[in-house]
């Protein structure tokens, strides 16, 4: 004859259990048992003084001031000349009908991408070595973020102007410029071609290759 005997449950591996199970369908997020420390609700000092700057009516020696700089200079040195915040600068030029320079922040590239920048420019010939160093120069775009994968507009640019420089000035193909660069050889070809156009050169006849033979 058997006789079951029943162990007492532990309420907490009860909880747990539980909160795991809700964890897998997606109820409740992963959480641990320490609570997280409520954030405060007391605003910074410069929240507190851009609060009650907004408040404060325009003069006219401020409008005056936003008519002749704005379109000049970038929003945010407005705002710090006139002593309020660039979100007030903008709304009062929308006010006036003028429009401000909002300078977007430029990206600069990740520890991961110096890294792969450098090891593209390591396994470079000195002679490519040159060519970037000197369109770095030109540019003023770091050789990192050349060689890079920024979509940039700036960058991209300066990058297009290595390309054909380093096609210009090499005997390389477009297939071993690409290994060495880290890209595929008809995005090297693409470039080079925007950039025949853009001057009117036609740097390894590309520009006949693309008309089919006929003369650019």
């Amino acid at each position: 004859m058997t006789i079951a005997v029943r162990q007492p449950i532990d309420p907490r591996a009860l909880i747990e259990a539980s909160q795991a199970v809700r964890q897998m369908i997606g109820v409740l997020p992963r959480t641990t048992w320490a609570r997280a420390p409520r954030r405060s609700r007391i605003n910074p000092p410069e929240v507190i003084t851009h609060l009650c700057m907004e408040g404060r009516k325009w003069s006219k020696r401020e409008i005056a001031k936003v008519e002749e700089m704005a379109g000049k200079i970038p929003v945010y040195e407005i705002a710090k000349a006139l002593g309020r915040s660039p979100l007030g600068v903008t709304k009062k030029a929308g006010e006036l009908c003028l429009s401000v320079r909002v300078p977007k922040p430029q990206r600069r590239c990740t520890p991961v991408e110096v890294e792969r920048s450098q090891a593209i420019f390591a396994g470079c010939y000195p002679s490519m070595r040159a060519i970037i160093r000197q369109v770095a120069d030109e540019t003023s775009i770091s050789i990192d973020e050349l060689l890079s994968r920024q979509k940039v507009r700036p960058v991209v640019a300066a990058r297009r102007v290595m390309l054909w420089t380093l096609a210009r000035d090499t005997k390389l193909s477009m297939k071993q410029m690409g290994i060495r660069l880290g890209l595929d050889h008809s995005t090297i070809i693409h470039a080079v071609s925007k950039e025949d156009e853009a001057r009117g050169a036609n740097v390894r006849s590309l520009r006949s290759v693309k008309n089919h033979g006929r003369p650019a």
